[in-house]
């Protein structure tokens, strides 16, 4: 197995909160009987499912912030057991403040992936570990500290979430 960068295991062995940037769901694949959002929302859990499932089991908190309000993303969030679901929010900074505030974690302890633009930036600078998917904005891709290879509802969630096992010695296949 293939160890980590030392940078990313220094930076992603004290995450403990995991802020989601869910504004969109995968997108549509030809298949029967199912409506296109359900489908999206269907195939999303299942690739992103087990790293987030692992990291709730590791005490890992996860919350979704969305410039959206979607039931898309909220059927996405609950069905990974995501109780913290943040949608119609244009600043997030205050969300993430709050956040941060109830759960008792330090910034350094925050990890976020991201897949907007502009209005996200505040929010990526004051996280310990930001991460952009690999379909984000490239404004958004230079300011991030990691861009995944996984595409945003598709596997970026998952990809981030085994790095963050992995630096914690934690991971699972």
């Amino acid at each position: 197995m293939q160890s980590l960068r030392f940078d990313l295991t220094e930076k992603l062995r004290c995450i403990r909160f995991l802020i989601l940037d869910i504004n969109r769901t995968p997108v549509p694949e030809k298949r029967q009987n199912r409506q296109p959002e359900e489908r999206d929302i269907q195939n999303s859990i299942s690739r992103d499912g087990h790293g987030v499932r692992t990291l709730q089991e590791m005490g890992v908190k996860i919350a979704v912030i969305s410039t959206k309000n979607s039931d898309a993303v909220k059927n996405w969030a609950s069905g990974l057991g995501i109780e913290l679901i943040y949608g119609g929010i244009s600043e997030k900074k205050p969300i993430y403040e709050e956040l941060k505030n109830r759960f008792g974690v330090s910034e350094r302890e925050i990890a976020v992936i991201i897949v907007d633009t502009f209005p996200d930036f505040p929010l990526m600078e004051s996280v310990g570990f930001s991460a952009a998917t690999s379909t984000s904005d490239l404004e958004v891709k230079s300011r991030a500290y990691y861009v995944t290879y996984g595409k945003d509802g598709d596997e970026a969630v998952r990809e981030v979430a085994e790095l963050i096992l992995k630096a914690q010695n934690n991971h699972r296949s």
